[in-house]
C-alpha cells in the first residue's frame, strides 16, 4: 500500500513538473462581431478572427456575449479547464478554441483545434505582415517596412532595395522594362490577398510567398542587366 502511495506520489509530481507552456487562441466564426472578457479584460473579437489570449495555464477567466444591447455573459472557463487537462496529451500544440456560427443566440457552439507550435508562429507572422501592409499609408512607408523593417525576410529585404534604388534609364533606352516599375505592379496585385482581413492565412501566406518568388524574378532580371551593361 505504501508502494502504491508512493508510486502515485511520483506521477503527480512528473504531471506537475511537465506542466503544459500550450497557448491559447481564441476564434471566432460567429456571424457577427462578439465580446469577450479574458481575466476580467474585456475585448471585442470580429468576425473570422483568430487571437491570442496567452499561456494557458495563465488564463483563469473567460467568458463570451454578442454585441447585442442587454446581451449577458456566457462563462466558458470550463472549457479552459479542458483544454488545460488536455494540453498534456498534445506537447508541442497550441489550443484553438473555435466558437462557432449558430442561429440560437443562447446556444453558444464550439470547436477545438490543435495546432503545432511551428505552425501558429508561422501564422502569426503573416498576420504581422498583412498587418504592415494594411498599416502602410503609402508607398515610401511599405518599402520602408519591406526594407528597413525586413517583414519579408532579410534576403527580400536586399533585393528589394536594390531594384528600388537602381537607375533604369539607360534600359529603357533600349527598350527593356523599368524593373521597379514592375514591381510596384506586383506588390500593387498582392496587397488586396494580403490586406483584406476576410482573406485566409493560407491565401495571405500563398500571395506573400508569391511576391517573394516574383521578387526573386524581378532580382535576376537586374542581373542580366548588369551583365548587359543597361544600367
Amino acid at each position: 500500500m505504501k508502494k502504491q502511495f508512493i508510486f502515485l506520489f511520483l506521477i503527480s509530481t512528473i504531471a506537475l513538473t511537465i506542466k503544459t507552456t500550450s497557448r491559447l487562441y481564441l476564434q471566432s466564426n460567429y456571424r457577427k462581431p462578439i465580446t469577450y472578457k479574458l481575466n476580467n479584460v474585456e475585448m471585442p473579437i470580429q468576425t473570422n478572427t483568430r487571437i491570442p489570449l496567452g499561456d494557458i495555464n495563465s488564463i483563469t477567466s473567460l467568458l463570451i456575449k454578442t454585441t447585442t444591447p442587454g446581451a449577458l455573459y456566457k462563462n466558458i472557463t470550463d472549457k479552459v479547464t479542458q483544454l488545460k487537462n488536455l494540453s498534456l496529451s498534445h506537447p508541442e500544440h497550441n489550443a484553438i478554441l473555435i466558437i462557432l456560427d449558430s442561429q440560437n443566440i443562447f446556444e453558444w457552439k464550439f470547436a477545438v483545434q490543435w495546432e503545432p507550435t511551428a505552425q501558429l508562429r508561422n501564422q502569426n507572422n503573416i498576420e504581422k505582415i498583412a498587418t504592415f501592409f494594411r498599416l502602410s499609408k503609402n508607398w515610401d512607408e511599405l518599402y520602408t517596412h519591406i526594407i528597413k523593417n525586413q517583414i519579408l525576410g532579410q534576403k527580400t529585404a536586399q533585393q528589394v532595395s536594390k531594384i528600388k534604388n537602381t537607375d533604369y534609364t539607360q534600359s529603357t533606352q533600349y527598350g527593356k522594362a523599368n524593373i521597379f516599375y514592375d514591381l510596384n505592379i506586383a506588390i500593387n496585385k498582392a496587397y488586396p490577398l494580403i490586406t483584406d482581413p476576410n482573406t485566409s492565412t493560407n491565401t495571405k501566406e500563398q500571395a506573400i510567398t508569391g511576391l517573394q518568388q516574383i521578387i526573386n524574378q524581378l532580382y535576376a532580371m537586374l542581373e542580366r542587366y548588369q551583365q548587359l551593361n543597361l544600367i
